[in-house]
C-alpha cells in the first residue's frame, strides 16, 4: 500500500479540521461585525450577517470529523484482524554488515 491510500484519511481529516476552523473564524468575525452595528435584529442577542455561514459550515464539518475518525478507526481494527501491514519495513536497501562478516567466513 502506498504513502498515499495510508494517508487518505489524514488528508480528509485535515481539510475538515480547517473548515471547522474557518466557521469557527468566521464566527469571530460575525461578533466584531455585530459590535460596530452590522446587526440584522435591534435585539441584544440577535444574528449577525455571517451567523448561518458560518453554523453550517461548523456543523458539517464536525459531521465530517466525526464520521472521518470513526472510519479511519474502523479501517486500521480491520487491517489489524487481516494482518495487513505487518511486513518489515527496510530502511536501506545496501545489505546488512552482519550479513557481509558472515559470508566472509
Amino acid at each position: 500500500m502506498s504513502w498515499a491510500e495510508q494517508s487518505a484519511f489524514a488528508k480528509v481529516l485535515v481539510v475538515l479540521v480547517v473548515c471547522f476552523l474557518l466557521g469557527a473564524g468566521l464566527c469571530g468575525l460575525d461578533i466584531v461585525l455585530m459590535n460596530h452595528g452590522f446587526r440584522d435584529t435591534s435585539q441584544e442577542f440577535g444574528g449577525g450577517p455571517l451567523d448561518g455561514v458560518s453554523l453550517v459550515l461548523m456543523i458539517l464539518s464536525a459531521v465530517g470529523i466525526i464520521i472521518t475518525v470513526v472510519l479511519w478507526f474502523i479501517v486500521l481494527i480491520v487491517r489489524s484482524f487481516r494482518g495487513e501491514g505487518k511486513d518489515t519495513q527496510r530502511l536501506f536497501e545496501g545489505e546488512d554488515k552482519t550479513e557481509d562478516k558472515n559470508h566472509e567466513r
